[in-house]
């Protein structure tokens, strides 16, 4: 068998017990990391009758290892966890998987996953999916590591906690370690992304013209590719909007025929972007002279999902969707937010509730989720009972709104 003691270290450099656990937890690679030994392997050798391979002695820490945890779920919606098919999923260049020797002599980044691209993730089971973890010869350049393989991760779909762990391990109070148990209600207490700026809303732009133009080229029949782009009229113009029906927010790409670098202007603000790689999902953008490489997954109509170093986000051009089926999510119209079985149904067809009152409960990847009032009003419908299954976006209530 095999057990995990888990400890808390002072500032004294005195150890306090806390607890042990009769089996290997989530984070055993980071004493994989710092050791050298593969404590899987050594189970099965015990458990065969084998004697341990090596001695107390034997054992020592080799520099730092920082392990998270990758998760789908939003850290802007209190940590709630999603479901849905996977668009793309890309570990960090030059990674190995469950290779300890190697990750200690080659780039110091391992990753322990369960998922791959085009696959499906269940409200069965708890909400992670892959450990990224990363071994440096002290904990900065163990952080540093793993900022760098983080920046270099696609989850693109479900939503997923990577930016926040990016925020999290660039914070000073972690960088200097001078953090708490207390660490996130600090600092991250109501955590939500900031609005995209006008570059990362250039940089979607232009890959998504770039996109279409390509899409539209593979359709046409004796064209030369050189003349892809190209108008007699010297500039192309393209127009998106992208956002939320209510508020869209417009963005026109320019092509100038004498040249390959798109003119994207954003709020009157304007930016030179040129795409001087593209392959099927990745691409390195220039946006202003600066470099980003992304990955990117295309529905091949109107939403575009993008991973850079600094965030991820997803683009959907409104002006290609129906305005109907827009104004059908709006409104009292209450939905699950994923996958899961309902526990209760705390309303009935008359009943008045508030905006914000719990209308049902949820129970999705080991968790209870309260579903709630998205208005002011009279319940008009109720489509769910409790007990039964339900898929994400799939209406639990309507709720009408009260007559001015």
């Amino acid at each position: 068998g095999a057990g995990t003691v888990e400890f808390l270290l002072d500032g004294d450099h005195q150890f306090y017990f806390l607890e042990m656990n009769t089996r290997l937890q989530v984070e055993h690679p980071v004493t994989e990391l710092v050791t050298g030994v593969d404590l899987v392997e050594w189970q099965f050798r015990v458990a065969q009758g084998d004697a341990l391979p090596l001695a107390q002695a034997e054992l020592g820490p080799r520099g730092h290892a920082i392990e998270v945890r990758l998760c789908v779920e939003s850290p802007e919606r209190d940590f709630l966890p999603d479901t849905g098919s996977i668009a793309l999923w890309r570990t960090p260049t030059g990674t190995v998987e469950f290779d300890v020797a190697h990750t200690l002599t080659g780039g110091g980044v391992r990753v322990d996953a369960g998922i791959a691209s085009e696959g499906e993730i269940s409200p069965h089971y708890d909400s992670m999916v892959a450990k990224i973890m990363a071994h440096g010869r002290d904990r900065e350049q163990a952080r540093q590591r793993l900022v760098r393989a983080l920046e270099d991760t696609a989850l693109l779909g479900p939503a997923c906690n990577r930016d926040f762990l990016l925020d999290v391990l660039r914070h000073p109070a972690f960088v200097d370690g001078s953090f708490t148990t207390a660490f996130i209600g600090e600092h991250f207490n109501g955590y939500d992304k900031r609005p995209l700026d006008g570059a990362e809303l250039a940089l979607g732009a232009a890959l998504l013209w770039q996109l279409r133009q390509r899409n539209s080229f593979a359709r046409s029949i004796a064209v030369n590719k050189e003349l892809l782009g190209w108008s007699s009229a010297g500039v192309l113009l393209s127009s998106f909007d992208f956002g939320a029906a209510k508020a869209p927010l417009p963005v026109d790409v320019r092509s100038k025929s004498s040249s390959q670098t798109l003119c994207v202007t954003v709020q009157e603000q304007a930016f030179d972007v040129l795409v001087t790689i593209l392959d099927e999902q990745q691409a390195t953008i220039v946006v202003d002279g600066e470099r980003h490489r992304v990955n990117f997954s295309h529905d091949g109509n109107d939403v575009l999902s993008l991973a850079t170093a600094t965030r991820i986000y997803a683009l959907t051009d409104i002006a290609c969707r129906d305005q109907a089926s827009a104004d059908a999510q709006a409104g009292g119209q209450v939905r699950a937010p994923m996958h899961g079985r309902v526990l209760e149904v705390l309303v009935e067809p008359g009943q008045h509730v508030a905006k914000g009152a719990r209308i049902a409960v949820l129970e999705a990847m080991k968790m209870q989720h309260s579903i709630l009032a998205s208005i002011d009003g009279t319940v008009k419908e109720v489509t769910v009972a409790a007990g039964a299954q339900i898929a994400a976006q799939e209406l639990l209530v309507v709720i009408s709104e009260p007559v001015a």
